[in-house]
C-alpha cells in the first residue's frame, strides 16, 4: 500500500519537475490521433497507463507486472529488456512499432544481471531506431542508475 502511494508521488513529482522530456507532447507528436495498441511491461499500479489515458484513447492495452502483489498476471523482464526487444525483431525490422519507451540501466541493480545500456542502444541502432528523448533519470551515488528512453524508427 505504501509502495503505491510512493510511486504515485514519485510519478507526480517527475511529471511536474521533469526538464528532460514532455512525454505528453512527445507521444502526441509521434502517434498523433491514431488509435493504437499499447503494451506496458512492468505496469506496477498502472499509474503510467492512467497518465496516458488522460490525453490519449487506445485501441487496446496489454499490461504485465512481475510483482505478484501488484498484479495477478506476471511477465518478469527485470533486466531482460534486451531479450524482450529481440523477441519483437520482426515487428522492429518492419517498423511496425512507432514508439518504444524502455528502461535503460547503467549500474547493476539485480543479482547476475549486467547493465543493459550499450546493448539496447546498439540493438535498436541496428534495427534502425533512434533515441529521441529520455525521462525519469534516477541516480545512485551521483551516478546514473537508470532512465526511461524513447526510440522511434528512422524514416
Amino acid at each position: 500500500m505504501l509502495l503505491k502511494y510512493y510511486q504515485k508521488l514519485d510519478d507526480a513529482i517527475n511529471y511536474l519537475a521533469a526538464s528532460f522530456c514532455n512525454e505528453k507532447k512527445l507521444i502526441k507528436s509521434i502517434i498523433g490521433d491514431k488509435k493504437i495498441c499499447y503494451v506496458d511491461i512492468g505496469t506496477n499500479q498502472g499509474s503510467y497507463i492512467d497518465f496516458l489515458r488522460s490525453f490519449y484513447s487506445f485501441k487496446k492495452i496489454y499490461s504485465f507486472e512481475p510483482i505478484p502483489e501488484l498484479s495477478e498476471k506476471k511477465i518478469d523482464v527485470q533486466g531482460e529488456e534486451i531479450n524482450l526487444l529481440k523477441g519483437m525483431s520482426k515487428n522492429l525490422s518492419k517498423k511496425r512499432i512507432k514508439l518504444i519507451k524502455i528502461e535503460i540501466t547503467f549500474i547493476s541493480r539485480y543479482q547476475n544481471v549486467s547493465p543493459n545500456s550499450y546493448e539496447i542502444l546498439d540493438y535498436l541502432r541496428k534495427k534502425e531506431y533512434k533515441l529521441v528523448s529520455i525521462s525519469k533519470i534516477k541516480f545512485k551515488d551521483n551516478k546514473i542508475l537508470f532512465l526511461d528512453a524513447f526510440f522511434e524508427p528512422i524514416k
